[in-house]
């Protein structure tokens, strides 16, 4: 059922090539796929934890759900490259990519 959701936490830049995801994977007793690539298939897997947004891979730590809001993201980037977000939308209409994406395109002016 879609609904506002209210949700903060933290992005991390990784560097997600094949081996690292596939050692993800393996980490979270994923048994070897016959998908083609090992980078979607942790992305599909785990798309609340590792995301792709404009290019460029995140881990997304501290996720909090907080339930209904109003529509918004503000990220903060911390000295360590990652960024704290927190962000609002309704999820029949967008979901988390979307938001922290807008958020990220903020911050960069």
């Amino acid at each position: 059922m879609s609904d506002y959701h209210r949700i903060e936490g933290k992005l991390i830049p990784i560097e997600l090539t094949e081996e690292i995801a596939a050692k993800i994977l393996k980490e979270k007793g994923v048994v070897e796929s016959n998908f083609d690539s090992t980078v979607e298939h942790l992305l599909e897997d785990f798309y609340e934890e590792y995301m792709e947004i404009e290019g460029r891979f995140f881990r997304v730590e501290n996720f909090k759900d907080h339930g209904n809001d109003l529509d918004f993201v503000k990220l903060y980037k911390n000295e360590d490259e990652s960024f704290d977000f927190i962000t609002t939308f309704y999820n029949g209409g967008t979901y988390l990519g979307e938001m922290l994406a807008e958020g990220l395109s903020d911050l960069q002016g």
